[in-house]
């Protein structure tokens, strides 16, 4: 939202300015924070040239990061393809935007309690719901209708991000903990990746509603993984 209004009111470039500051100063925030000052590293208990990926269940985790990621992708350019049918591709912005804001408030609501039951299951239940969220956008709404689904399409994604770095601590070594988190990371943009250039096909082929659809049909099969995961 905050990047359609610096494109309206000033220019691509300014936008893209402000998101480098941003970027910066999140660094500088991060380095001075108590919980890096305080880290030491674990002391290698096991020598492993593939470190994290040596477990056959961390594995299947960064496939799951990977495939519930090219949803985020498709969704990107879906929202694109969207704004850009009705002629209006400023929206598409303001669109992601208000995704966002749902997702900050799912965010909020999932960090502020408790919850009971394995995390592997309640990742898949996040990703269930996330499906469900993401295919009403492929329907043919007007443009209020599509920000509330796009609200609502992304309440569940800060969960679903939370709950995926849980699974990564509770996963890996203690002592592997650095690749374990660098391999989640590129599973989760490798994975945004795919999705946007599977999405850019869809949409030059069949419009937004394909890259709705396809974007709900990888949240599903990686909810698949994660229940099925949970049981073993």
């Amino acid at each position: 939202m905050l990047v359609a209004l610096l494109v309206w009111l000033a220019s691509p470039a300014a936008a893209i300015a402000c998101a480098a500051a941003c970027a910066f100063l999140g660094v500088l925030l991060f380095l001075r924070s108590t919980a890096i000052r305080g880290w030491r590293t674990e002391k290698r208990t096991r020598s492993s040239l593939l470190g994290p990926l040596a477990q056959p269940r961390f594995i299947v985790l960064v496939l799951i990061f990977g495939c519930y990621a090219v949803a985020f992708g498709l969704t990107e350019i879906g929202v694109a393809a969207y704004a850009a049918q009705i002629n209006r591709p400023a929206l598409a912005g303001v669109f992601l935007g208000v995704m966002s804001a749902g997702s900050a408030f799912g965010g909020l609501a999932y960090g502020s309690r408790s919850w009971r039951g394995p995390l592997a299951r309640q990742f898949a239940l996040m990703l269930a719901i996330m499906g469900v969220g993401l295919a009403p956008l492929a329907g043919p709404w007007g443009t209020f209708a599509f920000g509330v689904f796009s609200t609502l399409g992304g309440i569940v994604m800060a969960p679903a991000l939370i709950i995926q770095s849980m699974l990564v601590t509770k996963t890996a070594h203690a002592e592997h903990a650095t690749e374990a988190f660098t391999w989640s990371t590129s599973a989760l943009l490798a994975g945004v990746g795919i999705g946007m250039a599977l999405g850019g096909a869809l949409v030059e082929q069949w419009r937004a509603p394909a890259a709705f659809s396809a974007a709900a049909i990888a949240a599903w099969i990686a909810a698949i993984a994660a229940y099925l995961l949970s049981r073993r």
